[in-house]
């Protein structure tokens, strides 16, 4: 389940990205890691086929509630930034005391 809301958020992410051809190759990597790591659990037998199932589901069902979120919270406040940096103020050290 890890996989699919990880490589499902970056594929909804990826959609932000201007580089057409970059684009492409990011959300095909995302959504074959994901095919590939439902495999990967049934060749081990680390899950059952089932289990591989319902973990998409909950998984896209979760991915596509955080995209639907998104986009309405992003036409609501006029665009929402894709990174937020804010300079963050350096203090000086204070001086240590003199040693008697």
């Amino acid at each position: 389940m890890l996989p699919v809301f990880l490589y499902g958020t970056a594929f909804l992410i990826s959609g932000r990205i201007g580089n057409l051809p970059l684009r492409i190759v990011l959300r095909t990597l995302c959504g074959g890691l994901i095919l590939l790591a439902g495999i990967v659990q049934v060749w081990l037998g680390a899950s059952w086929l089932l289990d591989v199932l319902a973990s998409y589901a909950f998984g896209f069902a979760f991915v596509l509630s955080l995209g639907w979120l998104y986009l309405r919270l992003d036409r609501a406040v006029g665009g929402v930034p894709f990174i937020h940096s804010v300079e963050i103020p350096v203090r000086s050290m204070p001086t240590p005391a003199p040693m008697p």
